[in-house]
């Protein structure tokens, strides 16, 4: 636009140029002249308009410009906003899920704790019952050595009588045997005729031969009564004979008996009364009063 006015005034100036050579009148002259300035005056002000106009456009190409850039901006800003809506509903539904999340583990640690007493419960039940069971075993146990030892009460055994050359040979009728018990009891017992005196159901060693030691006679007497009587004699046989007469007892109740011998000893030497039960010889009395192992 400003190029237009520039040749505008380019040409009204070679026209003033050219018709002053025309008119020689001063009053025309000075009528030109003056309209020919106006005429200047208003294309230079409409030059200064078109260079300002200019400046303008070029401004407001400039603002076109920061619009587009805003709209830009803005639609990042929107699609932002977008985003982050989007992201707080996914968090809110999130926050519900891990609250619903929470609420179920909670209901699970209930259960579990629920289900660790059940079981606590459950295992203490067994470990009475376990108990209850170990206690009626130990006792049915106790029996069944009480019943065996019953059945034993008849035997004794009979400790360092030597053996004969004809033992082994007379083992297994045991007559042999039987006449050595009758010659042990006679000679170093003091009973008279036992061999006629008294009856015995069995007599036999037990144990492997050992040509160092003799093995044990064990002979079961057919009167209970006989059967006391030699195993008070034998209480009174001295330790340096070598001899020794017990009662027969199955291997755990004598197990029983010697752990409770230091006790049976130390009220022996107190001057007290000190005797084990017949129906349960395991379990030791002093002063008739029963004494747990």
């Amino acid at each position: 636009m400003a190029d237009i006015f520039v040749s505008v005034k380019r040409k009204l100036t070679e026209r003033k140029s050219s018709s002053s050579s025309e008119s020689n009148s001063p009053e025309g002259k000075r009528t030109k002249d003056e309209n020919e300035d106006e005429v200047l005056r208003a294309l230079n002000m409409a030059d200064d308009m078109a260079g300002k106009l200019d400046k303008i456009i070029a401004q407001l190409r400039k603002l076109d410009s920061i619009e587009t850039t805003l709209n830009e901006i803005c639609n990042k800003v929107a699609k932002i906003e977008g985003e982050v809506k989007k992201l707080q509903s996914d968090t809110s539904l999130m926050d519900g899920k891990v609250k619903g999340t929470e609420t179920k583990v909670e209901e699970m640690d209930k259960g579990l704790t629920w289900l660790n007493e059940q079981v606590e419960q459950i295992q203490s039940k067994i470990k009475k019952m376990e108990d209850t069971k170990e206690k009626e075993f130990s006792e049915l146990h106790s029996k069944q050595l009480y019943a065996e030892a019953y059945s034993r009460r008849e035997n004794l055994k009979f400790f360092g009588i030597p053996e004969t050359e004809t033992t082994s040979s007379a083992e297994q009728d045991g007559g042999d045997t039987h006449k050595v018990l009758c010659q042990f009891i006679n000679n170093v017992l003091g009973f008279e005729d036992p061999a006629n005196r008294i009856e015995f159901q069995r007599v036999h060693r037990i144990g492997k031969v050992k040509p160092e030691k003799p093995r044990p006679i064990i002979a079961r007497f057919l009167r209970f009564s006989d059967r006391e009587r030699v195993l008070r004699a034998g209480f009174q046989l001295n330790k340096d004979t070598g001899f020794k007469i017990l009662e027969d007892f199955p291997q755990e109740i004598i197990n029983r008996r010697r752990s409770q011998m230091s006790r049976l000893m130390e009220a022996k030497k107190a001057g007290k009364k000190v005797s084990f039960s017949r129906s349960e010889p395991d379990k030791l009395y002093i002063n008739s009063v029963y004494v747990p192992a």
